[in-house]
């Protein structure tokens, strides 16, 4: 069976799409960001926690995420053309080299724009989200911090437009424990309240309330 969307009668329906998911990606930004944009996160389409961290990172500065296939040796043709379009003065890529590969920061560095390109890559995914909250969030003291799971994309993906809407970074969690740096990240924000997504079983009470790993 299907899905009924129900709507009002007079109510506009689109469909985003391409031929894959980065060719989605690009539609998408085109769609919401038409023209110029002068911030661009790049990230891996092969894996979604690199991803789902930029996304808040990115949007409070005003930019777009853009996916590439991180594991070619440079970036393909039709990602530089669209790049080349909007014209970023800055390009942040979202992960470590495992994720999106040296050749690909090389084609990015050599875009016609010439962008400034800066790497957030920590040494696991928990570490690439709060080298990114870091950046972005540090100076701009939030009201709101969020905490995900790193093992699922699902609660991070569907609390991302309310963190990007109150401006707040979305940290990556294990179920059981809080690492010390991102619990010192926090803390040193003074946020006045934080928001874990998914329930028990996917972050434990333990996480909000002081177990540290």
């Amino acid at each position: 069976g299907g899905v009924l969307l129900l709507t009002r009668p007079d109510a506009e329906v689109d469909r985003i799409a391409g031929v894959d998911r980065y060719d989605t990606s690009r539609a998408i930004v085109a769609d919401a960001w038409p023209g110029t944009i002068d911030s661009v996160a790049v990230a891996t389409g092969r894996n979604f926690p690199d991803a789902l961290a930029a996304g808040a990172a990115i949007s409070s500065v005003g930019g777009a995420v853009v996916l590439v296939d991180g594991q070619r040796s440079s970036l393909d043709v039709a990602t530089r053309s669209f790049l080349g379009e909007v014209d970023p003065k800055v390009v942040y890529i979202a992960g470590g080299t495992n994720s999106v590969s040296s050749g690909i920061t090389s084609s990015l560095r050599n875009l016609p724009s010439a962008p400034e390109v800066d790497r957030f890559g920590g040494a696991d995914r928990y570490e690439t989200a709060l080298l990114m909250n870091q950046a972005f969030f540090r100076l701009r003291a939030p009201d709101y911090a969020f905490v995900a799971t790193g093992a699922g994309f699902a609660d991070a993906l569907a609390g991302g437009p309310l963190a990007a809407a109150l401006g707040a970074p979305i940290y990556l969690s294990t179920q059981r424990c809080l690492s010390l740096d991102t619990y010192v990240e926090i803390s040193g924000m003074y946020v006045r309240e934080i928001y874990a997504l998914g329930g028990k079983a996917v972050l434990s009470d333990r996480v909000l309330y002081g177990s540290l790993c």
